[in-house]
């Protein structure tokens, strides 16, 4: 009988050591994706764009629509593109500058539309690969945003009439 109880002990602590484990791998298992995770790699309508994508100002011209959004606890990566005529894509920036900085609850300054001349857009990092992102060039183009935190960025590919849209964190 004395030596049951060491032998009960060891065989408890053993099934409570099992146990916790479990329990621990199955929480992994089950959070260790991101919180969030979008990809919508083939061209959407307007309307539904519209219905996926809450609030952003599309102009009534957007077509061929593409979105991703990745978001892990504090790492957020938001793309965004369409097609429309240039004037409408360029009209267009003001209103996405006022979306977020709505969506945010921040003021968000856009700055001077600055002309871009054979630029590369940013590679997405947490997306990867987003090839109608990641693949864009621009020749002839207007840049408007700003680099950091939830500082919207916009693009306007005057030759093609696209705009592309990037949101970081």
């Amino acid at each position: 009988m004395f030596k049951l109880k060491p032998i009960l002990w060891t065989l408890g602590c053993l099934v409570g050591s099992v146990f916790i484990c479990v329990v621990a791998i199955a929480s992994w298992l089950r959070f260790r994706g991101p919180d969030a995770l979008v990809r919508v790699d083939k061209s959407i309508s307007l309307a539904e764009a519209r219905r996926r994508v809450e609030g952003f100002p599309f102009p009534a011209s957007a077509h061929d629509i593409c979105y991703a959004e990745y978001g892990q606890s504090q790492e957020y990566e938001f793309v965004l593109r369409f097609e429309a005529p240039p004037s409408d894509c360029i009209a267009s920036i003001p209103n996405i500058f006022r979306w977020q900085a709505k969506k945010s609850h921040e003021v968000s300054d856009e700055g001077a539309n600055s002309k871009c001349e054979y630029t590369h857009l940013p590679r997405t990092t947490s997306l990867r690969p987003v090839s109608w992102f990641d693949n864009a060039m621009i020749e002839h183009g207007v840049f408007a945003g700003a680099e950091g935190s939830h500082r919207p960025q916009v693009w306007v590919d005057e030759d093609k009439g696209i705009l592309y849209y990037r949101e970081i964190d």
